[in-house]
C-alpha cells in the first residue's frame, strides 16, 4: 500500500512539473533547468529504489534515446532548444527505453494534429509552417500519457 501511495505522489509530481514546463515554454519559450533537474532527480531516484519496476539499464537507455532524438536538430540549429533536449532526456530517464519511444510517438502525433489544426484555422500552409512552435507542451503530452498508460 505504501509503495502504491508513493508511486501516485511521484506521478502527480511529474505531471505537475510537465504542466509547469508547458506553460513556461509557451509563455517565455524556455524550459527552466530546475524543472528538468527535478524530473531527472526522480529518474535517478527510481533507478536506486526500483519504484517504477524498470531495470537500471532500461532507465539509462531511455535517457540516451531521449537525448539523441533531438540532438542532431539541436546541433544543426533547426528550431530545437537545449531545454527540449534536456526535458526529453530526463523524461527518458524516468520512463525507460520502451516508454520513451511511446512518448516520442505521442509527441509527434500531437504536433501533427496541432499543425493540421493551425492549417485549417489559418488556411495558409506556408504561413503555418513558418511558425516557431514551443515543443515543451508536446513533449509533456507524450510524457504524461506514457506515465499514465504504462505499467510503471
Amino acid at each position: 500500500m505504501y509503495e502504491l501511495s508513493l508511486k501516485l505522489i511521484v506521478i502527480a509530481l511529474l505531471i505537475s512539473i510537465a504542466v509547469l514546463v508547458s506553460f513556461t515554454d509557451i509563455s517565455v519559450r524556455k524550459i527552466p533547468n530546475i524543472y528538468v533537474s527535478l524530473i531527472g532527480t526522480v529518474g535517478i531516484a527510481s533507478i536506486f529504489t526500483g519504484l517504477f519496476n524498470i531495470s537500471s539499464g532500461m532507465h539509462i537507455a531511455g535517457l540516451v534515446a531521449g537525448s539523441l532524438i533531438f540532438m542532431v536538430p539541436y546541433l544543426l540549429n533547426q528550431g530545437i532548444g537545449a531545454g527540449d533536449v534536456k526535458f526529453l532526456a530526463a523524461a527518458g530517464l524516468v520512463l525507460g527505453f520502451e516508454n520513451i519511444l511511446t512518448t516520442i510517438l505521442l509527441m509527434g502525433a500531437s504536433i501533427v494534429i496541432f499543425i493540421l489544426g493551425m492549417v485549417i484555422v489559418r488556411r495558409n500552409f506556408k504561413e503555418t509552417m513558418k511558425m516557431h512552435i514551443p515543443l515543451g507542451p508536446f513533449i509533456s503530452i507524450g510524457f504524461v500519457a506514457s506515465l499514465l498508460a504504462s505499467n510503471i
